[in-house]
């Protein structure tokens, strides 16, 4: 099984050289010194997973370790477990095999034995048993050279440049207590593809950054990247890693999920998505009128037109293009092997320029971003939807034990929802089934279906499960809104809700506290759109009905009315107790049910 077709590793690197790693298509991609701030996995907006161990509180002077997983193999992820501030742990189930991917950076020469020895007793605890393979990603600050003649460790290969230092000998005795292979070491290979990292100017270069594994023939075509240039004194370290299988048959068997529709490309092709509803609702005239097909004519139709692009003039960006000049000329300079004086300057220059420029865009696109939010006179939390979304990473079950396992996480959050919102009364028999009230219902019409609550509804909001919204409906017009009408009027007359309305996408948002506490989350329900405008139009209509009935105290939650009064009164019975020093109690009540989900 092709389990990872691209391990790299790589020293150094900001977000903003994430672009450019990507080039390499790579499934797991291993950062160290990102000085990043935080700690937490995230999902970014390409669907791919960062798990980041930047500097936190408890741990300030940490340089940052981050793991990149790719969207195609981030379901069958397990786990991330940081160990300490220069190890972390990735574990990937991939048909039934465990694969653990450790991330280190070791101590530098400026550190004392000491603390190397604390180093590799650390790594060697994070090595998880349980896990069938076992691969080591990281900066070793070690030279382990070429493996001498009289030799017999077989755990280091032939092959390798320079000579072999005190750390270097550390690392092989690790190698040999623990049974791993130094993969690079048995390749042959030129010597500029053993190197990687280089001193400033480019004087020295060593082999300091491996790739060690519990399985010789997992690792395989250990390579050092050069093509990519991230402005990193370390080069990258790439190897294919390879379980029996191929992961190609694992995406045959992966659950399909629904195809997510782009709303702005389908603004753009408006007309064309509005002329293949109507000659599809057409067809679906003489059949009996259903959520289900409404949701899966919208959806197949929307992916067909999402397809059709306008042809429009690209706009000429400069900026980009001379970043992307700058690029090439200093991939250009770093080819070279002898540079001379001229060369080495101009290649650090180079290097700082395309840093700065970067920084420049960067901070550019920050701010037409906000100018955009302003002039739509929307308010800051605007912005949030744009970040990326922060993934639970950790969680404390009943017991009080940590893990950081995704599926147990899952167990724990289905199990105290399951315990907070079960109903324990028994199911009543009998119902009636008939409405005491022989008055038939008038049907809904088109125009109360949209002026009435589809444009009061909010929009850009997050679909439910059938990944339908507000704004896709309205888009839709005049077949949507009549055939949402002919459903609703049906179901009016059936008196059966459909199955696909009684589904949601349960999501639960971080409030305060610990983030290992299930108790500190809410959840949100992420409902059909159809189902919350069916509903907005059956509460249109007893609204009037409802407030009559309702009692002058209640001024919460009713239009017309304000809790100014309510809370005057209470200010002043607390200034009289206060005054004439009464006993005064006044209770503020809170539920753990006071978000439906």
């Amino acid at each position: 099984m092709k389990g990872i077709q691209n391990t790299v590793y790589c020293r150094r690197v900001r977000t903003d050289c994430l672009s450019s790693l990507t080039l390499l298509a790579p499934n797991v991609i291993g950062l160290c010194e990102t000085y990043r701030k935080g700690e937490g996995s995230v999902e970014l907006s390409d669907g791919s997973w960062l798990y980041d161990a930047g500097r936190t509180e408890e741990s300030p002077n940490t340089k940052g370790l981050v793991f990149l997983v790719h969207k195609d193999i981030k379901d069958y992820t397990e786990s991330f477990d940081k160990h300490s501030d220069r190890i972390i742990s990735c574990k990937i189930k991939l048909q039934g095999e465990s694969l653990q991917l450790i991330e280190a950076y070791a101590p530098t020469t400026e550190y004392d034995d000491a603390d190397i020895e604390i180093f590799y007793e650390e790594l060697e605890n994070a090595m998880d048993p349980k896990c069938k393979y076992k691969v080591i990603i990281g900066d070793f600050n070690s030279k382990i050279g070429v493996k001498e003649a009289d030799e017999e460790k077989e755990w280091i290969g032939p092959f390798g440049i320079g000579e072999r230092n005190e750390r270097g000998e550390r690392l092989i005795d690790f190698c040999v207590a623990n049974k791993l292979y130094i993969t690079i070491s048995f390749y042959q290979k030129p010597t500029s593809r053993y190197w990687t990292w280089e001193s400033p100017g480019g004087r020295y270069k060593n082999q300091i950054d491996f790739i060690l594994s519990t399985d010789k023939s997992v690792a395989q075509n250990i390579e050092i990247i050069t093509k990519v240039g991230i402005g990193s004194d370390h080069r990258m370290v790439r190897s294919r890693i390879c379980i029996n299988k191929r992961l190609e048959r694992l995406k045959r068997i992966k659950r399909k999920k629904p195809p997510r529709i782009d709303v702005r490309q389908l603004e753009k092709v408006a007309p064309i998505f509005l002329l293949e509803l109507q000659n599809r609702f057409e067809v679906l005239a003489k059949e009996t009128p259903s959520i289900e097909i409404l949701n899966e004519s919208i959806t197949k139709t929307a992916a067909e037109v999402s397809e059709k692009r306008i042809e429009t003039e690209e706009e000429v960006n400069t900026e980009d293009k001379v970043i992307e000049q700058l690029e090439q000329r200093r991939k250009e300079l770093r080819k070279k092997d002898n540079k001379t004086r001229a060369e080495r300057v101009e290649y650090s220059e180079v290097n700082k320029t395309v840093k700065k420029k970067r920084r420049a865009r960067a901070r550019r696109k920050r701010k037409d971003f906000v100018i955009r939010i302003l002039q739509q006179r929307k308010g800051p939390e605007e912005t949030h939807k744009y970040k990326s979304k922060r993934k639970i990473s950790c969680m404390k079950d009943n017991d009080g034990h940590k893990t950081t396992d995704r599926e147990e996480i899952l167990e724990i959050c289905k199990s105290f929802y399951k315990t907070l919102y079960e109903s324990t009364l028994p199911t009543p028999t009998n119902c009636e089934k008939e409405s005491p009230d022989s008055d038939e219902v008038p049907p809904f019409t088109t125009n109360e279906v949209k002026s009435c609550c589809l444009l009061a509804m909010s929009k850009k909001k997050a679909p439910g499960p059938d990944d339908i919204t507000s704004d896709i409906l309205l888009l839709g017009d005049e077949p949507v809104l009549k055939y949402l009408a002919s459903c609703f009027n049906e179901i009016l007359k059936s008196r059966k809700i459909p199955a696909c309305w009684e589904e949601a996408k349960i999501i639960i948002l971080f409030k305060k506290g610990a983030p290992g506490d299930i108790k500190n989350y809410g959840p949100i329900s992420l409902l059909s759109h159809s189902y919350k405008l069916f509903t907005r139009l059956l509460q249109k209509r007893m609204e009037r009905i409802l407030d009559e009935n309702q009692p002058r105290d209640q001024a919460g939650f009713r239009k017309g009315y304000s809790t100014t009064d309510h809370i005057y009164t209470l200010n002043q019975v607390i200034e009289e107790s206060n005054e004439y020093n009464l006993p005064l109690c006044v209770v503020l009540s809170t539920t753990k049910k006071h978000l439906t989900p």
